[in-house]
C-alpha cells in the first residue's frame, strides 16, 4: 500500500486566532518525523511564518494568478514529504473557490496526496458561520476543527447558532493545550526550532521553563500525530476518537 502524503491547510475567517502557530507546529511536527515539508506562506504582508523558517518557507501571493498556480502545482505534486499552508484569512474565500473550482481533491489523490483542512474558529457567530459553509462545501476532504484555548471561552447564547453546532458535532477535531503565557513568548520567538528545542532544549532556560514547554510540544505533536492518523486510517481505532471539545461542549 502507497504511503500517503500531506498537505495541511491552515484556516481562519479571522486574523490573530494561531494559524501561523498551528502551522509552524504541522511543519516541526514533520520535520520531527524526518520529513522536509514544503511550507507556504500566504501572508506577503506580515511573513510570521516566513521568519520561523527563513531558509524553507515560500511567500504566496493568492493575488497573483502565477504564485496560484505554482501553489497548487506544488500541492498536487507527488512527493514523499507534507506540505503546509499557513492561509491568511484576507485570502481565505479566494484560496477555497480556487481549490474548488480547479477540482484539486481529485488530482491531489491520484498522486497520493491527502488535502487535510484545519479550520480555527474564533468566538463570534460569524466565524462559526463561515466554518460551516466551508466545511459543506469541502465536504470530501478531511475536515479538522481546532479548538485555540488562548481566544477565550464562547457565550452561551452564541452556542445556539446553526454554525457553532455544525462545528460542534463534527467528528473531526483537534485540541491544543493551554500554555503559561510567559512560557507562550518563548515559543513565539521565530528564532527558536521547536523540532531542535525536542531535540535539546537551550541551555538559558531553566529547568523548570524546559520542562513546560517540551512537555506542551509532546502534547501538541501527539494530537497532530492521532488526526493524522485518523484521516489516513479511518477505521484504525488505535488513534483513537476525537474527543468532544470543551469550548465546544453542550
Amino acid at each position: 500500500m502507497q504511503r500517503i502524503s500531506f498537505a495541511t491547510i491552515v484556516t481562519s475567517s479571522r486574523g490573530r486566532d494561531g494559524k501561523t502557530l498551528l502551522a509552524r507546529l504541522l511543519a516541526e511536527n514533520f520535520i520531527l518525523a524526518g520529513e522536509t515539508p514544503a511550507i507556504f506562506d500566504t501572508d506577503v504582508v506580515e511573513r510570521t511564518l516566513s521568519r520561523c523558517f527563513s531558509k524553507n518557507a515560500i511567500a504566496i501571493d493568492i493575488d497573483r494568478v502565477t504564485d496560484q498556480v505554482g501553489l497548487f502545482e506544488a500541492l498536487a505534486a507527488p512527493s514523499p514529504n507534507a506540505r503546509v499552508v499557513d492561509l491568511t484569512h484576507r485570502s481565505f474565500k479566494k484560496f477555497f473557490d480556487l481549490m474548488i473550482s480547479s477540482d484539486y481533491l481529485h488530482e491531489a489523490r491520484e498522486r497520493g496526496v491527502e488535502p487535510v483542512v484545519f479550520y480555527i474558529p474564533a468566538l463570534d457567530p460569524d466565524s462559526f458561520e463561515a466554518g460551516r459553509q466551508l466545511l459543506a462545501r469541502l465536504e470530501d476532504y478531511a475536515f479538522v476543527v481546532v479548538e485555540n484555548p488562548y481566544l477565550g471561552e464562547i457565550k452561551p447564547f452564541d452556542r445556539r447558532g446553526v454554525g457553532y453546532r455544525a462545528l460542534a458535532d463534527h467528528h473531526l477535531r483537534m485540541h491544543i493545550p493551554p500554555l503559561d503565557p510567559y512560557l507562550a513568548n518563548t515559543v513565539d520567538d521565530s528564532s527558536l526550532s521547536l523540532s531542535g528545542f525536542m531535540r535539546q532544549p537551550p541551555a538559558d532556560l531553566s529547568f523548570e521553563a524546559r520542562d513546560a514547554i517540551r512537555t506542551w510540544l509532546l502534547a501538541v505533536f501527539r494530537e497532530i500525530s492521532r488526526v493524522l492518523r485518523v484521516v489516513e486510517n479511518p477505521g484504525d481505532r488505535s488513534a483513537g476518537s476525537s474527543p468532544r471539545l470543551e469550548r465546544f461542549s453542550r
